[in-house]
């Protein structure tokens, strides 16, 4: 990518690296509470100004990627992923994000391979596939034992600078406050996607003082999440988590509170009263 400016000239690439977080082992699940899947991204952008005496400076800085994720297949063959939570739930091929939860359909009586499309969108865009393998368990209820594995493979393309003794280059990132997007009530025992609500954040090059807006890089965020009651089931760091809501039997302990953070530093903490789930609740 080419950033238009007078002084510095400016190319923008980067380098992303793309890891399973959770399942890193076979897992059992139930149909009703879905497959929990997250993964780590790190995308670090290259930016290599030139200065007005002509050398070249590499520059780094940790961007937000956007990450969408696209089942291949009908939703009715290959199923779906939750998205909202309680009674307000829908279900569709595509979600954004770290994390997803991943319903099956309903009719899958043996094994089944689930290829999943990974886009992560950073200064450039780059592709992956993920794999989910099913296998119906035997018994009572709809439950699955699911193998999940993805190929991507890092590149990469950092190289060393040289550095000009009479000027001053940097990066100054401006970042904006996160909060909890998720609202309202929770219901019993369920797993759920908990975000936090995207904001604007800039990145700016200073050239010997003066500033050059980056377009279109967002900085990078290192959450973390803390709640009163139930788990995390992916781990509790990422801009997304799966959260499982608590038992039916913690109902007289609501509301619940969960607490987002940033450098051990608290952005919010914000309440959510527990209603009870449903005996059914259809997907």
């Amino acid at each position: 990518m080419e950033v238009q400016s007078n002084n510095p000239v400016t190319s923008l690439s980067d380098n992303v690296e793309v890891s399973l977080v959770y399942p890193r082992s076979q897992q059992t699940f139930r149909r009703n509470d879905g497959l929990p899947i997250k993964l780590a991204v790190r995308d670090t952008a290259l930016i290599t100004a030139t200065c007005m005496h002509g050398i070249a400076h590499l520059l780094q800085a940790e961007i937000q990627p956007r990450i969408t994720w696209a089942i291949e297949g009908p939703a009715e063959e290959k199923g779906a992923f939750k998205i909202g939570h309680s009674d307000r739930a829908e279900y569709h091929r595509q979600d954004t994000g770290e994390s997803v939860i991943y319903y099956p359909p309903p009719d899958i009586r043996g094994e089944a391979e689930i290829q999943v499309k990974l886009m992560i969108k950073g200064v450039s865009v780059n592709t992956c596939n993920l794999l989910i393998r099913l296998k119906r368990e035997k018994g009572l209820g709809i439950s699955y034992v699911a193998n999940v594995s993805i190929d991507y493979r890092s590149a990469s393309n950092i190289a060393a600078s040289e550095k000009c003794s009479r000027c001053s280059i940097e990066l100054l990132i401006e970042e904006q406050k996160k909060t909890i997007q998720n609202d309202g009530y929770l219901m019993t025992d369920e797993n759920i996607k908990v975000q936090a609500a995207e904001t604007e954040g800039r990145i700016w090059l200073l050239v010997n003082g003066q500033r050059q807006i980056l377009k279109g890089l967002q900085p990078a965020s290192f959450l973390h999440w803390d709640c009163s009651m139930g788990s995390f089931v992916a781990g509790n760091d990422g801009c997304d988590v799966v959260y499982q809501t608590p038992a039916e039997k913690d109902l007289s302990r609501s509301p619940v509170v969960i607490t987002l953070s940033e450098a051990g530093k608290i952005l919010e903490a914000k309440k959510f009263w527990l209603l009870r789930r449903p005996s059914v609740m259809h997907c």
